[in-house]
């Protein structure tokens, strides 16, 4: 099942447990499929600040509860952005993609205030959610306005691949054969 048929068919919620796992693919489409009527934007907008803060607060106890020391050695490239940036490095972690579960880990291993993390973070979540699902909702029109360009391209497009893929197959079987043989021609080729 495709992300888009399973968001239409399950809603809010599957945007919420998309949000936990997948969060920005999930966001983008459902934020396109509020477009559309078949969710609430502020709906999606809810679900995917419940979810991306779910996940967060998970990454924070796993980091709180495991051990310090062991933690803390992992992460000195985020040290240095910890450093530059101090806690509001929890909200712009949930914008940059790769840092935000070792972010979240590396905060409950410092052993940061669970109500100070839980502030930042939820600021992090609201302006993640806000911006993917905005940016799904504006998007959706865009898709709308290149199908039917995309429709009278697509045979052109195919046949254009069928063309090349025909020629590649073809090209190596030449090159295959004429190593075979022996040929001079096929070793200056080869490199």
């Amino acid at each position: 099942m495709q992300v888009d048929t399973f968001l239409a068919k399950y809603g809010l919620l599957a945007a919420y447990t998309g949000s936990v796992f997948e969060g920005d693919t999930v966001m983008l489409i459902a934020g396109g499929l509020s477009r559309y009527g078949l969710l609430s934007w502020v709906g999606v907008w809810a679900a995917g600040i419940a979810g991306a803060a779910t996940a967060d607060i998970a990454c924070y106890w796993l980091g709180r509860l495991g051990q310090r020391s062991s933690v803390a050695g992992r992460f000195r490239k985020l040290a240095r952005a910890i450093d530059k940036y101090g806690l509001w490095e929890i909200p712009l972690a949930r914008l940059v993609p790769g840092t935000r579960v070792a972010s979240m880990v590396f905060w409950g291993s410092r052993g940061l205030h669970f109500n100070t993390f839980l502030l930042l973070d939820l600021l992090g979540c609201t302006l993640w959610a806000g911006l993917f699902a905005g940016c799904g909702w504006f998007l959706a029109v865009q898709v709308e306005t290149l199908l039917p360009a995309l429709h009278r391209f697509e045979h052109r497009l195919m046949t254009l691949a069928i063309v090349a893929a025909t020629s590649l197959v073809v090209a190596r079987y030449v090159l295959r054969r004429r190593r075979r043989l022996g040929s001079p021609t096929a070793s200056r080729l080869q490199g």
